[in-house]
C-alpha cells in the first residue's frame, strides 16, 4: 500500500490528509512528537463496530510501537 505524503515542512509530515506527525519543540533540548489520525466522516455501522473491535486495539499496539521506536532513535542520536 502506497502512502501519498501531503505535506512535507521542517516541523511536519501529512499522509494523505488522514496522518500527521508534528514535531513541537518544548525547549532547547526537548521537542514533542504528535501524532494524529483521522477516520472516515460519517462511517456506517459495519465500520464502526470493526473500527472499535479490531482496528483501533491493533492501530494503537502499532502505533505505541512505531512511536517507542523513533523515541529509542532518537534518545541514541542525542
Amino acid at each position: 500500500m502506497a502512502v501519498r505524503v501531503a505535506i512535507l515542512e521542517r516541523m511536519g509530515l501529512a499522509l494523505g490528509g488522514t496522518w500527521a506527525f508534528i514535531l513541537e519543540p518544548v525547549d532547547a533540548n526537548t521537542t514533542r512528537l504528535i501524532v494524529r489520525s483521522r477516520g472516515p466522516q460519517k462511517p456506517r455501522l459495519e465500520e464502526k463496530i470493526f473500527r472499535t473491535l479490531l482496528f483501533d486495539p491493533a492501530h494503537f499496539i502499532m502505533e505505541r510501537r512505531m512511536m517507542l521506536g523513533i523515541k529509542r532513535r532518537a534518545e541514541r542520536m542525542a
